[in-house]
């Protein structure tokens, strides 16, 4: 049984990866399906091939040598009945970029823009793994980093919005995931971030479109 939220056409995508201790870290997106209906397990495999495709040609630009992306896992949010695809079996893909990270936590910030206002804020990505020789400064990413970090997640949308249905679906904002009621925001575009950001703490307000 997954774990809530649940609401009709939602779908977790769960992005892993692994650093060079072994340890996982994860992105955890949530998509909304075009056409209402319950999934079966093939149907969230193509979900998965989509997005592991989308990753797989983008990750070695983000990625120090020593991380590595594992594949994504993903979920049917629509009742607590939904089935899961993992990704066991996936034939991890290395960053392809020399050097180690400046820390585990830190990371590149990839903001979702939607057309609502919230209070909670921008939806956001966080890529770990990516290595200090693609730091511009102390506090700055290099440019061509962030524009691939913005890429993938641009190449992810592209991938799950085009599918057929019933696995067809775009990547959403979800808003309150711990309350009875959650509700999502359509993307309409993502924007990678210069400044160095952390996992465990926004080290800024991060720039609109």
């Amino acid at each position: 049984m997954p774990p809530g939220p649940y609401l009709p056409g939602l779908v977790r995508i769960n992005l892993t990866y692994t650093d060079d201790t072994a340890a996982t870290h994860e992105n955890v997106l949530y998509a909304l399906l075009s056409t209402i209906a319950p999934l079966s397990t093939a149907t969230l495999t193509n979900i998965q091939t989509a997005v592991n495709g989308a990753m797989a040609a983008n990750w070695p630009g983000i990625g120090a040598a020593i991380w590595h992306y594992t594949g994504s896992i993903v979920t049917d949010q629509q009742s607590n009945t939904g089935l899961q695809v993992t990704n066991a079996g996936y034939a991890a893909v290395a960053g392809s970029i020399a050097g180690q990270t400046p820390s585990a936590s830190l990371s590149i910030l990839v903001s979702e823009k939607v057309a609502q206002r919230y209070k909670g804020g921008h939806g956001r990505v966080y890529f770990p793994g990516c290595p200090g020789s693609k730091l511009a400064d102390a506090k700055h990413w290099q440019a061509a980093s962030v524009t691939i970090a913005q890429g993938t997640m641009t190449a992810v949308q592209a991938a799950v919005q085009g599918l057929a249905p019933p696995q067809q679906c775009q990547i959403v904002v979800l808003r309150g995931r711990r309350t009875a009621a959650p509700t999502t925001n359509l993307i309409l575009s993502f924007l990678g971030q210069n400044l160095v950001a952390s996992q465990r703490r926004r080290t800024r307000k991060a720039a609109h479109h």
